[in-house]
């Protein structure tokens, strides 16, 4: 991981899963997703992980994404699953 640097994306569905995730964890970010699915976010999280499969005309390959983890945008209230760096404030 680049020196705790962060790359969010909101909607981790096949696009924020299949693009920016993997760019970003290529490049040395942890990955954080927020969306609203409570089931997809708590599968992120307690994986810290998932596999893209890239196809094309020839070959078939499993890459795995990660660390990942990822935020419930319908939380109100501070949990673990809301902001997972502690050193995060939220502006006033």
């Amino acid at each position: 991981m680049r020196n705790g640097q962060i790359g969010s994306d909101v909607g981790p569905g096949n696009v924020g899963r299949g693009i920016p995730g993997p760019l970003f964890s290529e490049s040395g970010y942890e990955v954080i997703f927020v969306d609203v699915d409570g089931v997809l976010i708590d599968a992120l999280n307690s994986r810290q992980s998932y596999t893209n499969q890239l196809v094309d005309n020839q070959v078939q390959q499993a890459v795995t994404i990660a660390p990942v983890r990822a935020l419930l945008a319908t939380d109100a209230a501070p949990s673990h699953r809301r902001w997972p760096t502690p050193a995060w404030q939220p502006p006033r």
